[in-house]
């Protein structure tokens, strides 16, 4: 349960920041950023560094534009 919260918050800042991957697995308890990847991908089917890199910026999202991934 822990884990999975630690988990669900470090997904959060990855998607609303623009901290770094291992500063991210600090902020959430992890020692090791590479422990932090491996439960992460466990956890959500993907590695931290791929989320960020599949993200569409919200700056380049309004509210009346819909993104489109092609």
């Amino acid at each position: 349960l822990i884990r999975s919260m630690r988990l669900n918050r470090a997904r959060d800042l990855l998607e609303n920041s623009n901290l770094p991957v291992s500063e991210v697995a600090f902020q959430v308890g992890y020692l090791e950023p590479t422990n932090f990847s491996r439960s992460f991908k466990n956890e959500f089917g993907i590695s931290p560094s791929q989320l960020r890199s599949e993200q569409i910026p919200a700056f380049l999202l309004s509210q009346n534009d819909q993104a489109f991934v092609v």
